[in-house]
């Protein structure tokens, strides 16, 4: 794994952990741990560790957790495997409630 694709897993996975972490029902966070998990299993062996983020808002880190996700096509990941977690991402994402403002 190159250092650009390794990056991009970490952000993606930093991302997902925040998400599960502020999730507001037990089923999101469940469900944004499986997205993390199934992301785990296609990297095999070589994934880089999770850092923490910059933010808390849900709504950015869903958005830069899909952006990351969505990269991967550009470092040589097969466009159905992407398109296949970011379906499990927007899954997720239905069961978690909106961030009240």
């Amino acid at each position: 794994m190159l250092l650009a694709h390794a990056l991009t897993v970490g952000q993606a996975r930093s991302r997902l952990a925040a998400l599960a972490d502020r999730a507001v029902t037990i089923e999101a966070s469940s469900g944004y741990e499986g997205v993390l998990l199934r992301l785990d299993a296609i990297h095999g062996e070589d994934i880089p560790a999770i850092h923490t983020v910059e933010t808390h808002d849900r709504d950015e880190l869903f958005a830069l957790a899909q952006g990351a996700i969505e990269d991967l096509t550009g470092h040589g990941l097969d466009p159905l495997t992407v398109e296949l977690v970011l379906d499990l991402l927007h899954a997720a994402r239905g069961l978690d409630e909106p961030d009240e403002h």
